[in-house]
């Protein structure tokens, strides 16, 4: 493990990251063994180095989800003062990186969805870039690893408003994204349904934690951006 958040660091933090310029989960495995450049990447090298790729799935996916990191962290510049900060910061203390690389890795090591790991690293990338702390990067990368790729599309939906109670979504959906802190809820009615039962139709909002998690995976102000439209619809 230390070889491979030794890599990662240099990868990330001690030269300019790379363009990969390929797609690694769709071209495979050839692309490393043909591609100099690829080859060459730090975190590439060392799993090409460790790890016998052609017959290890689980290593395979971690070098999948580990270039989709990196296309993450590609996507937008972090300032460099703050990446000279951030890397003074690893420097003083190996415990850092293995705490806070280590992390990173045993996320994406778990992931199978691609989309997660690029949620990952925008929520890495907001976390270097001081816009959130480390415990609240970690709490985000526990609910981006237990959170169902299609209820993360919900969740957007209910943050820009355009879904607002259990009459526009499953309430099996609505209840996973309240217990994982994301949404609340309040009753908005109570109808008769079958064998006397009653059902219960529930206002859907997100909540603050929910908001942060959209604003950091869509972009800045994206909640904001939400706000705006709906005042906009009401307006109407």
């Amino acid at each position: 493990m230390d070889g491979l958040i030794s890599s990662i660091k240099k990868t990330l933090f001690d030269s300019e990251l790379p363009d990969l310029g390929v797609d690694l989960a769709e071209a495979g495995l050839d692309v490393i063994c043909d591609n100099a450049f690829v080859r060459e990447i730090p975190i590439v090298k060392t799993m090409v180095a460790t790890f016998d790729l052609a017959r290890d799935l689980r290593a395979r996916n971690l070098l999948i989800q580990t270039t989709e990191f990196l296309k993450g962290m590609n996507e937008r510049s972090i300032p460099h003062d703050r990446i000279v900060q951030y890397r003074k910061h690893l420097d003083s203390n190996p415990r850092y990186a293995r705490e806070e690389l280590g992390r990173v890795l045993l996320v994406l090591d778990s992931n199978y969805d691609l989309e997660k790991s690029l949620l990952l690293a925008r929520f890495y990338r907001g976390y270097v870039a001081d816009k959130i702390s480390w415990e609240e990067f970690c709490d985000l990368s526990e609910v981006l690893r237990r959170i169902l790729v299609s209820d993360i599309r919900m969740l957007y939906k209910i943050n820009s408003r355009e879904v607002r109670d259990t009459d526009q979504c499953p309430a099996s959906r609505a209840d996973r994204l309240i217990s994982l802190g994301l949404v609340g809820s309040g009753r908005k009615g109570l109808y008769p349904g079958g064998d006397g039962e009653h059902i219960t139709d529930r206002w859907l909002m997100p909540t603050e934690f929910g908001s942060q998690f959209c604003d950091l995976a869509k972009g800045a102000n994206y909640s904001e951006q939400c706000d705006a439209a709906e005042k906009g619809a009401d307006n109407l």
